[in-house]
């Protein structure tokens, strides 16, 4: 068997597709002890590793994923090293930080115009380390279903799972297929593949007569809820909820720097502030956002039946809890049913406000503390099954 990765301190950013992920990967990049890869199994994937292992076949991948962990660690693409904004390191001298800066925005450029032939995406950026200690933090919006086989191949590692309400991240990817800047998903079906998707019953026929709306929803809710249960008993985990973090920057900064060992540090304190009270226009990929103004604005992108569909899902689901407070009323809303579908009682709808109060309000939520929490909520816990 081969030697796990040696890389010093290892943590991994985990979560849906816009769910936060980003910035808060470049949260941890502001600071000047960070070496943050961007989305690494993306610009390297792997066929032969499942994009969603099963928990009963951990073993029999285990020795591939270190191996496919090692390259990760190691790649240094444009899109793995050059996400912007570029922030000066420690392990860095000025002149290499310039230098390597310049090297950046060139490829940038060239990508731009190279006429579809991807060489500058071929490009290692160098890292121009000087030998002192740095930590590698790995984001990942592909990783959901590899989660827990990736903790298990690198031990030592830290992991923070991102979530964000359902409906801001089905608002933003359909936001992002009329604007162009995203495909429409075309494998969200791969959820019929785990664990989840039996305990709920979800069927390969049942699954396919679903609108795109209902199947990113069960997409959202399964792999999340796969995630959970596969970091379950790793304690060196935490869950993020995003509308939690971009309500308190900086308090949400320190703590997610502290839970991997780092100090507080000056260049991240100006930049969660900054890239959360942007006034500039509205980028769909920039980091530089007015958090305040974005975070309910599914309310009004989304319809009410598109806001029924999906709170209806995802409601029921352990995952779901977590967002109790806006999902449960949603849910039960007569006036958002469509036609036909069947009343809830009264006596349902009466029930559904007092479990609101487990919703989650901290920035950080430890995994060892998660069946309290959602017990709180009511229903049953991770280990309940």
């Amino acid at each position: 068997m081969t030697n796990p990765p040696c890389e010093p301190g290892v943590c991994f950013v985990i979560g849906a597709p816009r769910s936060g992920t980003t910035w808060i990967g470049k949260i941890f990049d502001s600071h000047p002890a960070v070496l943050y890869l961007n989305e690494p199994d993306i610009a390297l994937r792997d066929d032969a590793l499942p994009v969603i292992c099963k928990r009963s076949e951990s073993a029999e991948y285990e020795e591939l994923t270190r191996a496919y962990l090692d390259r990760l660690l190691a790649n240094r693409t444009l899109r793995t090293s050059g996400a912007l904004p570029v922030f000066q390191k420690e392990f860095r001298s000025r002149p290499a930080h310039a230098l390597r800066a310049a090297i950046i925005y060139g490829l940038r450029l060239a990508q731009v115009t190279d006429l579809g032939t991807g060489w500058a995406d071929r490009i290692p950026i160098p890292d121009f380390e000087n030998g002192r200690g740095r930590m590698v933090v790995v984001k990942s919006v592909s990783a959901r279903g590899r989660a827990g086989i990736f903790s298990q191949a690198l031990p030592e590692s830290r992991t923070v799972l991102v979530l964000r309400n359902p409906c801001g991240v089905i608002a933003s990817l359909l936001r992002g297929i009329r604007l162009g800047k995203m495909p429409e998903p075309t494998q969200l079906d791969e959820v019929l593949e785990t664990e989840e998707a039996d305990r709920y019953g979800l069927q390969a026929a049942s699954f396919r007569s679903l609108t795109l709306v209902q199947k990113l929803a069960w997409h959202w809710a399964i792999l999340n809820e796969k995630a959970l249960r596969d970091l379950a008993h790793k304690p060196a985990t935490v869950i993020v909820r995003y509308e939690d973090a971009v309500a308190n920057p900086l308090k949400f900064s320190r703590q997610l720097l502290a839970f991997v060992g780092l100090p507080w540090m000056a260049q991240t304190a100006q930049f969660a502030t900054r890239s959360t009270t942007y006034r500039g226009p509205d980028r769909y990929f920039s980091v530089w956002r007015n958090s305040a103004s974005r975070t309910n604005g599914w309310r009004n992108e989304l319809s009410a039946e598109e806001q029924y569909q999906i709170a209806e899902i995802t409601a029921k689901t352990l995952i779901g809890r977590l967002y109790a407070a806006d999902l449960l009323p949603l849910a039960n809303a007569p006036t958002l049913r469509p036609v036909g579908d069947t009343a809830r009682s009264a006596s349902q709808a009466k029930k559904a406000p007092c479990r609101r109060r487990g919703m989650a309000t901290a920035p950080l939520i430890p995994i060892g503390s998660l069946n309290s929490l959602i017990g709180a909520i009511g229903g049953l816990g991770l280990g309940d099954w």
